[in-house]
């Protein structure tokens, strides 16, 4: 049989089976297989098949050559190496010399199929081109390169999103943090709607789309998803700045800042090796708390043994909560830093342990 008048005939056979998603072989193919090749499952897993060239799979499925060489979809006579044997499947060519056992004949041209170095990016070295066979490339927008799963360094290369298999459809494979992984453009709220597009603070990503879920909607305008729905943080008090930021008594949220008429507090803050007491506002003035203005204007602790203090604090420059009365000490852990007293550990208003 002539090769030409051959072909002829069997692309007509192979437009109506080798086209197909898995084209009369075991499971589905994706991407699906072109003409000429089937999708075939063996050791080294599923992927499309040359039947034309194929020893292992010549003419179908599972067909295997004793003398190692496939012509035209049928068993021919001959030396193994007359062709080449490939190794995974997926001759498609006649290259002479015979391409090495890292590589796979296309046309008459060999390409490597060992497949690009482990995570990273490899969507324009030439294996990502024929990764499932000459010609059958992987799909940019669900993988990064061919590479060899684990990064070994013998096995049979395949489509993959960094260490991971290819994504699936409705996923993209995207650079994030460094490394390649599949992310979801419907509900993935740092990738919601396309690549690198993400939500605000306190936002998820539903249908393509960011939303405030205790809104029902997206927060616009400037305003910032919280737990009561979209604030405007800028003029909020109990919201100013930050979700969940409030300013103290007598004060207004003016451009996200506590206001005391004109001035801004300070807030009680932990320090190196203590805590400090801030201020309070009192008739539109700062003023620094004390004994006689104890967590609120004019409070005054009137207990024997309490002292106006702030929790210990162990991290410099966090936040600690307000002042309050109370002993020096409640157990089983608590140290009160006392207010005026230095700001240092709590007990001889030198930084001292509350210790003789």
């Amino acid at each position: 049989m002539q090769r030409t008048g051959f072909l002829a005939g069997f692309f007509a056979l192979a437009a109506g089976s080798a086209g197909c998603a898995n084209n009369g072989g075991d499971p589905e193919c994706d991407p699906a297989c072109p003409t000429f090749y089937m999708c075939c499952s063996a050791s080294d897993g599923i992927a499309c098949r040359d039947i034309v060239n194929d020893p292992n799979n010549c003419g179908g499925c599972g067909v295997h050559c004793p003398s190692g060489i496939c012509r035209e979809a049928a068993c021919v006579p001959g030396v193994q190496g007359d062709g080449g044997l490939p190794g995974d499947g997926g001759s498609g060519g006649d290259c002479r010399p015979m391409c090495g056992s890292t590589e796979r004949c296309c046309g008459t041209t060999c390409v490597s199929r060992v497949g690009y170095a482990f995570g990273g990016d490899g969507r324009s070295d030439p294996s990502f081109d024929s990764c499932n066979g000459c010609g059958i490339a992987c799909d940019e927008e669900r993988a990064s390169a061919c590479s060899i799963p684990g990064g070994a360094a013998m096995g049979t290369p395949r489509c993959m999103c960094g260490s991971l298999d290819q994504c699936r459809e409705g996923e993209l494979c995207v650079s994030q943090a460094g490394s390649f992984t599949c992310v979801s453009t419907s509900n993935d709220p740092r990738n919601c709607g396309a690549p690198g597009n993400a939500c605000a603070a306190g936002e998820s990503c539903v249908g393509g789309a960011c939303q405030c879920s205790s809104a029902g909607v997206a927060c616009t305008g400037g305003t910032a998803c919280c737990s009561t729905g979209c604030i405007d943080v800028m003029t909020d008090e109990a919201n100013c700045g930050a979700c969940g930021t409030a300013c103290g008594a007598g004060e207004t949220c003016v451009g996200g800042e506590c206001r005391c008429g004109t001035e801004v507090c300070e807030r009680p803050m932990s320090g190196t090796f203590g805590a400090t007491c801030g201020e309070i506002c009192c008739e539109g003035t700062c003023i620094a708390v004390d004994e006689a203005n104890c967590g609120g204007c004019g409070t005054t602790c009137t207990g024997e043994e309490d002292i106006c203090g702030v929790p210990l604090g162990l991290t410099p420059g966090a936040p600690v909560a307000p002042p309050t009365c109370g002993p020096m000490f409640e157990p089983p852990l608590t140290f009160r830093t006392e207010c005026g007293a230095g700001g240092g550990f709590p007990g001889l208003g030198d930084g001292g342990l509350p210790f003789p």
